[in-house]
């Protein structure tokens, strides 16, 4: 028998040039490139699709606020907004006008309520009158010293800005006690 001798080297350099010429570098980059190439016109063509559907969106959105009704909730609006501007201003006149009259004096029931609450048992109205911020009440009793009481009670109650007493005077017909008590009204609250 006879032994044929093998070259082993030829055939490891065949199967190496056909590795070599199926993954050579030029083919390796033309890969890229084609790769490349269609990934970029992918993105392309999803750009351009993309920019069509926004024009189209943006067409129609101005088609929409051209139109006629939406002009005219338009003008509403408008006017609308001008009519809370006139509220507004109205608004500040008010609370203006308001702030005048919390600092205004003021003779209510509010006043006669504080003048009858503070009011002794034995002391009578005689007359309540009301000038200029000034009430004077006019007052008859059996005993003096309840006049200056019902002063300090007034002045203590801290309604009126100052309470005036000053005396009183004897009827001896009536057998009664007569004074004036002025109390000058605070302004506002």
């Amino acid at each position: 028998m006879k032994k044929n001798d093998m070259n082993l080297l030829e055939r490891y350099q065949e199967i190496h040039k056909e590795r070599t010429n199926r993954f050579s570098a030029s083919r390796i980059y033309i890969v890229i490139i084609i790769g490349t190439l269609l990934i970029l016109g992918a993105l392309t063509l999803q750009f351009w699709m993309t920019e069509n559907g926004l024009k189209s969106d943006i067409t129609t959105l101005r088609q929409y606020n051209e139109s006629a009704q939406v002009q005219t909730k338009m003008a509403e609006i408008a006017v609308l907004k001008e009519n809370v501007k006139s509220l507004d201003t109205m608004l500040a006149e008010v609370k203006s006008i308001n702030a005048v009259f919390d600092s205004a004096v003021r003779f209510n029931s509010y006043t006669l309520d504080v003048l009858y609450s503070t009011l002794p048992s034995n002391v009578k109205f005689t007359a309540i009158t009301y000038s200029e911020g000034v009430v004077k009440v006019d007052v008859s009793g059996t005993r003096p010293s309840d006049f200056s009481n019902y002063s300090l009670r007034l002045i203590n109650d801290a309604y009126f800005k100052t309470v005036t007493y000053s005396g009183y005077t004897f009827d001896s017909g009536a057998n009664l006690y007569n004074a004036t008590i002025e109390c000058v009204m605070k302004g506002g609250n």
